[in-house]
């Protein structure tokens, strides 16, 4: 009980960093204080790994004082005018009615939370869960450091992919250096908080564009997808990825929808911050950045003030989601191969086989085998009704599921030009790809298939996707 009192506490101490950082600075601006709340533990987690990140490239130890010193520089940032509150109150509206179907879902995620805790306390992490994320976390904390001999050492330590990111092991390292020692039961609660955040900001953003009843039980679907669930208990890095895509998701379909600048700056502060969570993380980036030229495209203007979005986004996100393809560059940590030139018998070849492999994800059996319930039915329903819309706001739907499209593409490109066995490398990782795509597809079906008025005219801003 007591390591778990000490993990919670180091959690909540990430929680109020990113949310005074989100409060602060001025980020999500407008949205619900339920999505403020699921966001700050994000925020925060990725601030601080960020920082550990640059404080390692700078000394050769790692310190808890780094941590609570970005606390106090977050207390010591400016405070918004009182105007600003007022007008950032004015979305708390929507949130303020709590009945008994809110009360059913709280109880119902409750009952999730507590059997996950109690599933904790029985053994380890499993899988890359152990070997990847906590495994470096370990490394990190019996030396005090970012080692990074450890990380040059491939021949010896190349099953935990040492060109991986590691948002996540440095936030166990932060975890273990609370507690004083290593305990992978407990270091299962980074997930579990990561889970909770999940479900808080995909209540809170869909909650101001679709009605009250879609939005409960879509948030019931999300919670109780299996992948979702055992890939908290196991200790994987893909529903914390999918996380972040749902945190820089909704800002950019507030901008689409006749947002402002500052929506899209928040969407390339998260979308820099989730680059540090997997590799994924970048091409998740770059996916928005080719729906941002996209939906520029449609712009009447020269083409300086046609990209200056595209390189507001890059300028933001840019230079933190760089930070660790040049810390590996730096200090020399090798990458591991991942794809293959490509040929047209290599691609003919493959194909049928991942076709295959998507379809038994997403047939009538599949969905009940693999635990994901209702969510792919909500989104091919959500497809179709974008594909098929026929109003004004056709193309501002349409956009909202361009970064989704694109980032499919990239994974199946992926697939295809895999150095692995391509059945083996399905087997044991499309359920969890696909697990990173999970929270905004279902938010954007929702969002399309049963919108509340002012998602469907909203006209904000002098965004040109509104047209």
């Amino acid at each position: 009980m007591r390591d778990v009192v000490i993990t919670v506490s180091s959690l909540v101490v990430i929680w109020i960093m990113g949310s005074l950082l989100i409060r602060r600075v001025g980020w999500f601006r407008g949205q619900s204080p339920v999505f403020v709340y699921g966001a700050a533990l994000g925020v925060g987690g990725g601030a601080l790994s960020v920082l550990l990140l640059l404080i390692s490239a700078l000394t050769d130890r790692l310190h808890l004082i780094w941590g609570y010193l970005l606390l106090a520089g977050s207390v010591l940032l400016r405070v918004r005018s009182a105007s600003e509150k007022r007008r950032d109150a004015s979305a708390a509206l929507l949130d303020r009615r709590v009945g008994l179907p809110e009360i059913c879902l709280l109880g119902t995620l409750a009952a999730i939370v507590l059997a996950m805790i109690a599933a904790g306390s029985f053994g380890a992490l499993a899988g890359d869960g152990l070997a990847i994320w906590a495994f470096k976390a370990k490394v990190f904390f019996l030396t005090r450091r970012v080692d990074l001999t450890f990380l040059r050492d491939e021949m010896r330590f190349g099953f935990a992919h040492l060109d991986y990111p590691l948002l996540l092991p440095l936030l166990e390292w932060w975890v273990y250096s609370h507690l004083g020692h290593v305990n992978d039961s407990v270091v299962r609660l980074v997930h579990v908080g990561y889970y909770l955040s999940l479900l808080a900001a995909f209540y809170g953003s869909l909650r101001a564009v679709a009605g009250r009843v879609t939005v409960l039980l879509c948030t019931v679907v999300l919670g109780l997808l299996a992948p979702g669930v055992l890939n908290t208990l196991d200790g994987y890095a893909d529903l914390i990825q999918g996380y972040y895509a749902l945190l820089g998701f909704v800002p950019f379909v507030a901008w689409v929808n006749g947002g402002k600048p500052r929506d899209l700056a928040s969407a390339g502060v998260i979308f820099a911050l989730g680059a540090h969570v997997k590799g994924e993380g970048l091409s998740w980036l770059m996916a928005i950045a080719a729906s941002i030229l996209l939906v520029q495209w449609r712009v009447r203007t020269e083409s300086p003030q046609r990209l200056r979005p595209l390189l507001t986004f890059l300028a933001i996100s840019a230079p933190v989601a760089g930070m660790w393809p040049l810390y590996r560059w730096v200090f020399g940590i090798p990458p591991s191969p991942m794809v293959m030139l490509p040929t047209i018998d290599l691609v003919v070849s493959r194909l049928p086989i991942l076709l295959g492999a998507l379809l038994a994800e997403f047939d009538t059996r599949g969905l009940w085998q693999h635990g994901w319930g209702l969510l792919w039915a909500f989104t091919f329903l959500g497809c179709l009704r974008a594909v098929t819309h026929r109003s004004p706001a056709r193309f501002r739907i349409l956009c909202c599921w361009t970064p989704l499209i694109f980032q499919g593409l990239v994974v199946m490109t992926f697939y295809l030009l895999t150095v692995a066995p391509l059945r083996w490398h399905l087997a044991t990782s499309l359920t969890r790809v696909l697990l990173q795509f999970g929270p905004c597809c279902l938010w954007a079906s929702a969002a399309t298939l049963f919108p509340v008025e002012p998602f469907r005219l909203s006209c904000r801003g002098d965004n040109p996707a509104q047209a």
